[in-house]
């Protein structure tokens, strides 16, 4: 079974500074906003965030970040 994240690193590190679990429910939503392909259905992969996509999935999955002192991905983990 593969979860999903929200993960920010850190932009002088490149550390993980923050994760965020993507409930199953909220997934589809998530999906779209990131542009996850179709040949993907569970986010297996890693998909890179713009600012606004980031901001955009927070909202949905109510967390709070910081686009301004890290990088966000959409990140599926076994």
């Amino acid at each position: 079974m593969t979860t999903q994240r929200l993960v920010g690193y850190d932009r002088t590190s490149e550390l993980v500074a923050e994760e965020f679990l993507v409930s199953a429910d909220l997934l589809p939503r998530v999906r779209q906003i990131a542009h996850v392909p179709d040949d993907d259905p569970e986010v297996t992969q890693c998909y890179r965030l713009s600012s606004a996509e980031a901001r955009e999935i927070a909202w949905t999955i109510e967390a709070r970040i910081d686009p301004d002192k890290r990088d966000y991905f959409l990140e599926g983990f076994a």
